[in-house]
């Protein structure tokens, strides 16, 4: 019996006269588990071979590392981890859990709590907890004698603690793990995101840019190809303005009742035309076309690029060097002028100065002769 009991008494001198110099925990607390992570720095006074503490519930140990190597035996006790080392003098132990039963307890009660009981007397122990992702908002700290480092994370630094110590973090209000993925992927993903977005802004612009040039091309084009028609018909709507005034002058002299109305009636298209050409003489006459030797010239003197411009001269009389250049794009300004200079003297086209504008028609050379009509 009293040797049990001197048996006891040296097992609880043991553990009572165990000192540590330092205790270090870090917490990472993440949206579905956390990582703890404790660092046992004991000085030199003299202790046994072993040293428990309180774990956080249900965590898993996932490494335990010492200055005197790796292999180091532990058990576990319900919510307790008891470290057998060969000795505990000036030695530095770190372990490390991973619960998954903490965090979800947040989400149960709203705070996240952990306890920290030791069977030795600690002189100084340093917490720090940090939310890795954005889990809810903080209301509360316990204790309230706290630091937020420049990481973010809060710091408590306790010195001459109780055996066993309460760290508490109320939350006002938290996020959905949902939520928390979604935001991470925004986050982790934003460059990339920004990145698409700039390239597809950019193709988009370059795309519009070309449409839009294409079709003030083709515009002008159309201007050009609609000159002569409009023309033509603003001649047209002149003569008949005419007629029709020259017939409510002779239809008044002969009877006041002759309405506006009764003489545009009676102006036919074929008087247009008529007067046109022999009264007004807007346009002259044009002489016939020698369609053979247009050919012979096309097949026989001119390069690729005249043949190119003179057909599309026959095609649209009268037409511009501007409007030439946009039927034939590849040419150049400079070309162009030459080509037409070379072919006007040639008599094969002819420039019309007309305002400030050449006008470009079939030159002389391909006109059918009187004799060659009387023949």
């Amino acid at each position: 019996m009293l040797k049990q009991l001197f048996s006891f008494l040296i097992f609880f001198l043991t553990f009572a006269g165990l000192n540590a110099a330092n205790v270090n925990v870090n917490v990472d607390i993440y949206s579905t588990y956390s990582v703890f992570d404790y660092e046992f720095i004991f000085d030199e006074t003299e202790s046994y071979r072993s040293f428990s503490f309180e774990k956080p519930s249900d965590a898993k140990v996932e490494s335990l590392i010492s200055n005197y190597g790796d292999k180091i035996k532990y058990s576990i006790a319900g919510d307790y981890i008891i470290v057998n080392p060969h000795t505990v003098r000036n030695s530095s132990f770190k372990i490390r859990f991973v619960s998954e039963t903490i965090t979800q307890n947040i989400y149960e009660k709203n705070a996240f709590e952990l306890y920290s009981n030791f069977n030795f007397v600690v002189d100084k122990l340093i917490m720090n907890v940090e939310l890795v992702e954005n889990i809810g908002n903080i209301e509360t700290f316990f204790p309230r004698d706290y630091r937020v480092l420049d990481d973010g994370s809060f710091n408590w630094e306790l010195s001459n603690i109780d055996r066993e110590e309460l760290f508490r973090l109320e939350f006002s209000n938290l996020n959905s793990i949902d939520d928390i993925k979604n935001n991470k992927f925004w986050t982790d993903n934003l460059i990339i995101i920004v990145s698409g977005v700039v390239l597809l802004s950019t193709l988009v612009i370059l795309v519009l840019m070309f449409i839009f040039s294409s079709k003030f091309r083709l515009f002008n084009v159309n201007i050009s190809l609609n000159r002569t028609f409009k023309a033509k018909k603003g001649v047209k709507a002149d003569v008949k303005k005419k007629i029709i005034a020259e017939g409510v002058k002779e239809d008044k002299s002969s009877s006041d009742d002759v309405s506006y109305d009764d003489v545009q009636d009676k102006v036919s298209e074929e008087d247009i035309e008529i007067l046109t050409k022999d009264d007004l003489s807007i346009e002259p006459e044009k002489p016939g076309f020698n369609e053979e030797e247009y050919r012979e010239v096309m097949a026989r003197f001119l390069t690729d690029n005249e043949k190119l411009v003179v057909s599309c001269v026959k095609e649209n009389d009268g037409i511009s060097q501007y409007d030439i250049l946009n039927f034939l794009p590849k040419l150049t300004k400079s070309n162009l002028s030459k080509i037409i200079s070379k072919l006007d003297n040639k008599k094969i086209l002819k420039r019309i100065r007309v305002g400030k504008v050449n006008k470009i028609y079939l030159g002389s050379r391909f006109e059918i002769k009187k004799e060659d009509i009387k023949n």
